[in-house]
């Protein structure tokens, strides 16, 4: 039911030129919340959907004694900066080739600048390939890949 009246045009409303709502707090509140968790649910699912899934995931761990530094994963001619690792650190790198193929390899430098590089994968498609690879850096910046199940993938 709608009470007209001079300072009150309807319920709730103090004027038709400010169209405010003045009504019980709680529901502004609520409407609040419900668009923050909303706006909530819409970052999650563009994460997932952007950065969430990787065709290839590459962990690289320092198990040496050396900071090592420059460390890249290098994909069909695109450079993925890891950067710095000190001794005991651990990083990954989200792979989605576009449109390329090539091969995956890692470099890093040591500390007196030599550089060290390792061929992870020989090959790699940007279409309908995946998988992770492990790969450790050991004393006298050698190289090792503990596991590697990169090859064809049914869900790229």
């Amino acid at each position: 039911m709608v009470i007209w009246s001079r300072n009150r045009v309807g319920p709730g409303i103090r004027s038709l030129e400010t169209a405010t709502w003045h009504g019980d707090p709680t529901m502004n509140t609520q409407s609040k919340v419900v668009i923050a968790i909303s706006f909530l649910v819409l970052i999650v699912i563009a994460y997932s959907v952007n950065f969430g899934s990787c065709y290839v995931t590459c962990y690289i761990s320092n198990n040496s004694q050396d900071v090592v530094t420059d460390v890249t994963v290098h994909v069909a001619g695109n450079n993925f900066l890891i950067g710095k690792l000190s001794p005991g650190e651990s990083r990954r790198a989200c792979i989605k080739p576009r449109n390329q193929a090539g091969g995956v390899l890692v470099s890093i430098v040591l500390p007196d600048g030599t550089k060290k590089e390792k061929v992870v994968c020989h090959y790699l498609e940007s279409k309908g390939f995946g998988g992770k690879a492990y790969v450790e850096i050991e004393n006298g910046g050698v190289l090792r890949i503990v596991s590697s199940t990169i090859g064809p993938s049914s869900t790229p």
